[in-house]
């Protein structure tokens, strides 16, 4: 068995270590690129990284740095404790508090009266606080199985405004139209 690597022919006499030949090559190239923080799983505080090592300890040293510093921001937005979360490209779309448009309630699955920064989801659990874009909404509705059953759909409800009439009310839920906000799930005491 043989590897045409850059014009050099690697020979193998078997399988086995051309295999080895190839996670060793993954391995390097993995320790050589950008490190993501949410990716690394290693103790940095131990003696094992060395030498050669010092540029991947600092690299996830400073990853880990940024991810602290997120973790303050969105405590800070939220006014929660975060411990975790999870970062999603969320596609939203608007609904509102009209009855003839929810089933004929007001409420929500909850039994809450449909208002302030609510969302609906039918995959993440009831009362999760997500940082959407520069607000906080809580999961407490849900919406259509066939729209709504995956993480990253949101149904955001927008309450309707004291001097609005009812046609103007749907037409601004209606103009939201589709949105792709990047967000975070939050995790917290």
């Amino acid at each position: 068995m043989k590897i045409n690597l850059g014009g050099n022919v690697i020979k193998y006499k078997n399988r086995n270590s051309m295999l080895v030949f190839v996670l060793l090559m993954l391995v390097v190239t993995l320790l050589t690129t950008d490190v993501n923080a949410m990716d690394i799983y290693a103790d940095t505080s131990s003696d094992n990284v060395k030498g050669e090592n010092s540029q991947a300890k600092k690299a996830i040293q400073e990853a880990k740095a940024r991810e602290d510093n997120k973790l303050v921001l969105l405590s800070d937005i939220s006014g929660l404790e975060v411990k975790l979360y999870r970062e999603v490209e969320f596609i939203c779309t608007a609904y509102s508090s009209l009855p003839e448009e929810n089933g004929g309630y007001t409420i929500t699955c909850n039994g809450e009266e449909l208002k302030g920064n609510i969302v609906a989801n039918n995959v993440i659990p009831q009362n999760t606080k997500i940082v959407l874009g520069d607000r906080v909404v809580r999961v407490a509705d849900r919406g259509s199985t066939k729209r709504f059953s995956t993480e990253n759909r949101l149904d955001v409800l927008l309450e309707r405004n004291p001097d609005e009439s009812i046609k103007e009310y749907k037409q601004r839920v209606s103009d939201y139209g589709v949105k792709h906000i990047k967000g975070y799930i939050l995790q917290y005491d």
